[in-house]
């Protein structure tokens, strides 16, 4: 009977360290699960981690898929525009996060990014970090 309850015992100690093995991989509270920086100009990934692809349904919207899925209900997303210099426009606008559960223009399971400038939605490099 003795050799039961410990096989028993062990397989329960066996299975708990597996769960929290599985616990430990998932992003911790804080960690980084996206960054990007893109350049619309040339529609170019300049530096990634998490993410597939880039699309631009409209003049200064961009739909990020990322590589693995991102629940949009724990993320905090941070996004920051490029500065633009030409001899026309020399500008430093701004670039939000659109929160794709209340409204998107972007396919389910992407992240939007807007770009501003004065009032207007002006195509702008951007940085995306997302948070878990």
């Amino acid at each position: 009977m003795k050799p039961v309850i410990l096989a028993a015992i062990c397989g329960t100690l066996v299975a708990a360290g597996s769960a929290n093995i599985a616990l430990a991989r998932k992003a911790k509270p804080g960690a980084v699960v996206l960054q990007l920086y893109y350049n619309p100009w040339s529609a170019t990934i300049l530096r990634s981690n998490n993410v597939a692809s880039v699309t631009s349904p409209s003049s200064a919207t961009y739909c990020i898929t990322p590589i693995k899925p991102i629940d949009p209900h724990i993320v905090y997303a941070v996004a920051s525009a490029e500065y633009l210099s030409s001899q026309w426009y020399p500008y430093g606008g701004y670039a939000v996060w659109q929160d794709t559960t209340v409204a998107t223009d972007c396919p389910a399971g992407d992240l939007e990014v807007r770009t501003i400038y004065n009032g207007g939605l002006y195509p702008s490099g951007f940085s995306l970090v997302v948070f878990q």
